[in-house]
């Protein structure tokens, strides 16, 4: 029996990890120096598996690490709770320090569920009668407590932060999280995005509260010649053999994505009786869009029909000029008023991407590759 050595979900802490160690090194210095950090790629990239990796690092040297996953972010409460819950999952194993937050999150109430895998994990139980800045006020003061319990201060990682900017308050929330970010000289925070427009809007428009407050760090496709070894070295780990001609093309067609470098081997590994082919990566890439069929599909339910039809186009044909008659004819597109606003939106949600040649294409390998076969 062979065992997968591929994940198709978060890389945990022991799996090996492919290169990233100039980025890992990088950025946990910039957080032991408590310089702020914007970490921005496309999605799949594999930036929460990375910032956690430096995370365990930093928390190995003494450092608090606070983790809170901002994705689907709903209201201003619900900014605060997600931080409320992160900080009692970090001290809930260390009674002296989860007493004093206690005692410090006064809004909230703790309640301890046991998971399969080993620890708990935190629900909160709101505490009702204080307005919602407060709440974010709060859980802020108390990670700045928290910071002079170590000697090494706090790193916390806001990962997908560009959500807060979708809240109808949003201006507000920035303004209020910055104000207090500004004052706190023992944390380095670390502002994690994959709508790279938005996140970096927050960060470098001028009106904006966040402006200039932290280093502007862009994750890099990974190196081809590094995945192709890491992926020859997994199949070999796994007792199956992937001669570097098939690693090579696995690795064209992800295009230096971690998540499908992953994903993908997985698939033409379980397609593989002891050496790689052509036919089990052909056999496994049909596999890998069987699997991804839905989250392609959800992708396409936050555009509209005409959206769609423009993603598709630029898909199928990458082009400079949008908004050309001929361009418009071919791909039977709408009004150039609502091509504009198409535009301006797959830009903003980085499912196309505006190259230096000026070319409009999309952003997502694997999802092009999807559009074009529909």
């Amino acid at each position: 029996m062979y065992q997968n050595p591929f994940y198709t979900r978060e890389l945990p802490l022991h799996a090996p990890f492919c290169n990233r160690v100039k980025e890992i090194d990088e950025i946990a210095r910039h957080a032991q120096n408590k310089m702020n950090v914007v970490l921005f790629s496309p999605r799949r990239y594999g930036k929460t598996s990375l910032i956690k990796r430096v995370l365990d690092r930093l928390a190995k040297k003494g450092v608090i690490t606070i983790y809170v996953d901002m994705y689907g972010v709903t209201s201003q409460d619900d900014v605060a709770g997600r931080i409320a819950r992160s900080i009692y999952e970090n001290v809930s194993k260390t009674k002296k320090l989860f007493d004093k937050v206690t005692g410090w999150l006064l809004s909230w109430r703790p309640l301890a569920r046991v998971n399969s895998e080993p620890g708990m994990s935190w629900t909160l139980e709101h505490v009702a009668g204080k307005r919602e800045s407060y709440l974010i006020e709060e859980v802020l003061e108390t990670i700045e407590k928290m910071s002079k319990e170590a000697k090494g201060g706090c790193c916390v990682v806001f990962d997908e932060f560009q959500q807060i900017a979708e809240l109808p308050n949003s201006m507000a929330i920035e303004g209020l999280m910055r104000s207090h970010i500004q004052k706190h000289g023992k944390i380095a925070y670390v502002f994690v995005g994959s709508r790279r427009t938005m996140l970096k809007d927050m960060f470098n428009e001028e009106k904006r509260p966040f402006y200039r407050s932290a280093i502007n760090y862009e994750l890099a496709p990974l190196p081809d010649g590094e995945l192709t070894g890491y992926i020859m070295e997994a199949f070999k780990k796994g007792g199956k053999v992937c001669p570097r001609q098939e690693a090579v093309k696995i690795v064209k067609l992800v295009q230096g994505y971690a998540c499908y470098a992953q994903k993908i081997a997985y698939c033409v590994f379980e397609r593989t009786e002891l050496k790689v082919g052509p036919d089990n990566i052909r056999e496994g890439l049909r596999g890998f869009f069987q699997d991804e069929k839905a989250y392609f599909e959800m992708m396409l339910t936050q555009l509209s029909t005409q959206q769609v039809k423009l993603v598709t186009a630029i898909a199928k044909e990458p082009t400079k000029t949008p908004y050309s008659i001929d361009y418009i004819a071919r791909h039977k597109l709408a009004s150039l008023s609502a091509i504009q606003g198409g535009i301006k939106k797959l830009v903003s949600i980085d499912y196309i991407v505006k190259q230096e040649d000026r070319y409009y294409e999309v952003v997502d390998p694997l999802f092009k590759m999807w559009l074009i076969e529909q």
